[in-house]
């Protein structure tokens, strides 16, 4: 089980990179209040006491069930109200944050703190405000757990790599710090994207390069079968059926080009920018994006993850006849592989990866939607 935790001990890791002008400061006026907005086993928002600085963060964040936005209406206005501490829930903390600043900048920052569920894979996301103009101006992520650490310095990594590709409408890598287990990057702002897959959602993935290699349907049976055979152990009788099911419908000697993929190609993970009359996304969170990749997969990913999440399994048709989807096909140079077998490949690799990062429910709803997409 991984440890929770508390709201103090993710504040004083988050300020172990900051400097600060305590000279002439009591210890009280050296710290500042936090309230702590809770979540599903420990706290989700670190929130400054002055709520001017972090409205900038909270209005690009929406969760997307009904309830959960509801009650995070109320928590804002109550926040933005100054009587947020009237709410039972919420506790305060105080931290060392007062005259705060990151080298390299001469600047007083605050940061708003949003917390990862609890799991290996656990960050913390800080948003440091300007506490004079109130302005955003980096983001900076911090490990929480052992597969947190992985993931950020592999973000870090991935985003420095994406700095020569030409890829549009991403962070930039602002700094790295391998021994803290942190990372600095540039604010991508917009409103979150919605559920619905779009035209907008398309222009955005047929930028990402191809990385000059291709493969068969054929030579992916081989891997999956071996993958499959090597794990049995990790799954049902009924499970391995299907995954053998799914593995057996995979065949074709036409080459499929290998491209950047985002790999967690989700809602949450893509904001919507205006400008003018000209809307476009971008996309954050790259830690679990691979240069070897496959057409499809965050097209799949965007469909898959959210019928399992918010029990839409009308999605799994959608994903199989939109005609976005077949837009994609054409326009990515596949015309004779159909959508299902490239569905396919993202759920078997998807069920079949070894790594922890990845869900065990949703491995296991994969699993379970084998058989109807090949029906379908």
């Amino acid at each position: 089980m991984e440890k929770i935790l508390t709201a103090s001990s993710i504040l004083i890791k988050i300020g172990s990179s900051f400097t600060r002008e305590t000279q002439g400061l009591t210890k009280e006026e050296g710290c500042r209040h936090f309230f702590i907005i809770p979540g599903n086993n420990g706290p989700r928002w670190l929130l400054p006491d002055n709520s001017n600085l972090a409205c900038c963060v909270l209005k690009d964040w929406q969760p997307y069930s009904l309830l959960s936005l509801l009650k995070w209406i109320l928590i804002q206005k109550l926040y933005s109200l100054n009587l947020i501490s009237m709410v039972p829930s919420i506790g305060v903390v105080n931290a060392p944050f007062n005259n705060c600043k990151v080298p390299g900048n001469d600047d007083e920052l605050i940061p708003v703190i949003y917390v990862g569920t609890p799991g290996y894979q656990q960050k913390a996301v800080a948003t440091l405000i300007n506490t004079t103009s109130g302005e955003a101006v980096s983001v900076m992520k911090t490990a929480l757990s052992e597969g947190g650490a992985s993931s950020v310095l592999k973000e870090a990594r991935m985003l420095d790599y994406l700095s020569h590709t030409g890829v549009k409408n991403i962070p930039r890598l602002l700094a790295i710090d391998e021994h803290k287990q942190q990372s600095w990057q540039s604010v991508v702002s917009g409103k979150p994207s919605s559920k619905k897959f779009s035209q907008l959602h398309i222009n955005w993935l047929l930028q990402l390069p191809h990385n000059g290699e291709h493969i068969t349907l054929d030579q992916q049976n081989t891997q999956l079968a071996e993958r499959l055979e090597s794990n049995r152990d990790k799954f049902t009788r009924s499970q391995q059926d299907r995954l053998e099911q799914g593995i057996s419908y995979i065949k074709g000697n036409s080459l499929i080009p290998l491209l950047l993929v985002h790999g967690d190609f989700a809602p949450w993970n893509i904001k919507v920018q205006s400008n003018l009359d000209k809307q476009e996304i971008a996309v954050i969170d790259w830690e679990d994006a691979r240069i070897d990749g496959l057409p499809l997969w965050d097209i799949s990913h965007f469909y898959l993850i959210q019928a399992h999440l918010f029990n839409t399994p009308e999605l799994i048709t959608d994903l199989l006849s939109n005609s976005l989807t077949h837009s994609y096909m054409e326009k990515c140079g596949i015309t004779d592989v159909d959508v299902k077998s490239l569905v396919l490949l993202y759920i078997l690799f998807s069920s079949l990866n070894n790594s922890k990062n990845t869900d065990e429910h949703y491995k296991n709803y994969l699993i379970q939607t084998i058989s109807r997409i090949i029906k379908q």
